[in-house]
């Protein structure tokens, strides 16, 4: 696997791994990962319509604008655990863009520290569906604005009864300054003493501020609480254009005593113009804290500040000497209908793809190219396969977890391989039983341990891609397999064929709330990404290709980033 002037040749690994039955009997797997506690990591939320929908003509009309969101006039911020925002711009994309959970705020004022950026066109008319979840539950009314009404009114309020004002603004970008800043990420540490502070039980905490929204002073990041003066942030990474529109614009620090969150008892103030200056010196910088009541100097923050481009999905791969292994697994199950019957997802049709085919290929144009050996294991689950990987299925027992080529090994070479292989497969399996994913989660992650255990492919990153028609009936061991997993180099990808309900896969997907298992645990980071297939596919003869490519890997690359940031080895050191 990998070529000459990428580094050596890696052996991609075997689909039947040597101590597999071992790993079956044995599920505790015990791999120590170990997660960096204070890095924390801070972007802008880019919504997914392209310009494409747009004829090129009327390209000159298109501004880029950032949509900021607070809550405001807080009724009893003590009862406010949890406020979170679905934002969609135009309905009929069927595409929502999570906004994402309030972060721990404090006050009657709490803003989000996300913001959301959207392509923004005069002479058409886009519509803002925001879906307000508190404390868990979503409110009735889904709360809808156009764009040019935002833009015209500089703000908008939406009256959140009993709770507060939901508050809406925007900030119109340059787009020079987006090419610019979009492509780097900021690094922060931060060693901060403060001298004659009066102690408080609960300690001190500090909040930084920028001034994107129109001027206004806005946080977008608040600290731990320390018992002290001494107050250190091993790692801050930010989105450059996130932070600031540029490099001279002010960043703010103020402090706080838990005690006295009104009023902030001492302030310091940069840019990352004078940061970058000193960085290029190999220096730090040294900002003073003043007092806000005297204006006198109460301490010192040192600042280490460091510079790297964001690299694109494939330069990560080349610079890192990084391998993708795509595996796919496909859905068997009777509530497919017959393969004979023209209703069939499954239908056999000489003269144009099935949805499964359609998936398949769409996916495999996207993500097969980065599988550098171009050899794909692919499994079925719920059906009676007439041979149960390399073996006579005598018994005709329902599988949920078989080579969908009949053969010891899973892989089959290339797509267009994959394609034959399953159209095959549909005179040789007898479709059955429920949709269950534990199987075939468990063979997948147990490969992977197995490789980690003995060392091998560690600079691998393995993709699971199912299809599959519908909910899942072993929901509760899914979860946990997904828990347990998402410690794991992998990402999941679902394609929800046909019109079925995909309740429990939005759930799996996890934007809204963090997946959590059986026992408590909640996930380590989001590994999982559902796809409506029928949201991208008008008719038989037409699919809307390119959106549908941007969906599937929209989370992958950041799922990836997270993964190598917390517990990879050869990844954005």
């Amino acid at each position: 696997m990998g070529c000459e002037c990428c580094g050596p040749k890696w052996e991609k690994p075997p689909s039947v791994h040597p101590k597999e039955k071992e790993n079956d009997k044995n599920n505790n797997n015990e791999i120590i990962f170990k997660f960096i506690q204070n890095e924390q990591y801070f972007g802008v939320i880019k919504d997914s319509n392209k310009t494409h929908l747009i004829k090129e003509d009327f390209v000159e009309y298109k501004k880029k604008i950032e949509i900021f969101f607070s809550l405001t006039n807080v009724a009893n911020p003590n009862n406010l655990y949890s406020c979170s925002l679905t934002v969609v711009n135009n309905a009929n994309i069927n595409q929502r863009s999570y906004l994402g959970q309030l972060e721990e705020r404090f006050g009657n004022n709490i803003d989000f520290g996300n913001s959301f950026e959207i392509d923004y066109f005069e002479f058409r008319t886009q519509i803002l569906y925001i879906k307000p979840k508190i404390n868990g539950i979503y409110l009735e009314d889904e709360l809808k604005l156009t764009v040019k009404e935002l833009i015209q009114k500089k703000n908008h309020e939406f009256p959140l009864n009993n709770i507060g004002i939901l508050k809406l603004s925007y900030n119109e970008l340059d787009y020079n300054r987006i090419i610019q800043l979009e492509k780097v990420i900021a690094k922060f540490s931060f060693d901060i003493t403060l001298h004659n502070i009066y102690e408080y039980s609960k300690g001190i905490f500090f909040v930084l501020n920028h001034k994107k929204d129109s001027g206004i002073k806005r946080i977008f990041y608040k600290s731990p609480l320390y018992k002290d003066g001494n107050i250190k942030i091993n790692e801050l990474k930010i989105e450059v254009d996130f932070l600031c529109n540029n490099l001279s614009d002010q960043i703010f620090i103020d402090f706080y005593h838990f005690d006295n969150i009104n009023t902030p008892f001492a302030f310091g103030k940069f840019n990352l113009e004078q940061l970058k200056l000193n960085s290029i010196n190999n220096l730090n910088t040294q900002i003073p804290i003043s007092n806000t009541m005297n204006n006198l100097q109460t301490g010192t923050c040192e600042i280490q500040f460091l510079v790297e481009n964001k690299l694109s999905f494939e330069e990560k791969l080349k610079n890192k000497n990084m391998q993708i292994n795509l595996e796919i697994a496909i859905d068997y199950t009777n509530s497919n209908k017959d393969p004979k019957d023209p209703t069939s997802l499954h239908y056999f049709d000489l003269n144009e793809l099935n949805d499964y085919e359609l998936a398949m290929k769409y996916c495999g144009d996207i993500l097969a190219p980065y599988d550098a050996d171009q050899l794909f294991p692919v499994y079925g689950f719920g059906g009676i396969p007439q041979v149960l990987n390399g073996e006579p299925n005598i018994k005709n027992e329902v599988s949920h977890c078989f080579n969908i080529n009949f053969e010891k090994n899973a892989e089959i070479q290339g797509m267009e391989g994959v394609l034959r292989f399953y159209r095959e497969s549909l005179s040789r399996i007898t479709l059955s039983g429920n949709t269950k994913l534990q199987e075939i989660l468990r063979k997948v992650i147990n490969n992977i341990i197995f490789d980690l255990k003995n060392k091998k492919y560690e600079n691998h990153y393995y993709i699971l891609l199912i299809l599959t028609d519908g909910e899942v009936n072993d929901i509760k061991d899914t979860i946990d397999i997904i828990v347990e997993a998402s410690v794991l180099p992998l990402s999941i990808v679902v394609i929800g064929i046909g019109p079925g309900k995909f309740n429990f896969m939005e759930v799996l997907d996890g934007d809204e709330q963090k997946l959590t298992d059986s026992r408590g645990i909640v996930r380590k980071r989001d590994i999982v990404q559902f796809i409506e297939f029928n949201k991208f596919k008008k008719n038989k003869s037409y699919m809307n290709e390119s959106d549908f490519a941007e969906e599937v890997l929209k989370e992958i690359p950041r799922q990836i980033d997270e993964y190598y940031r917390k517990c990879g080895q050869f990844y954005d050191k």
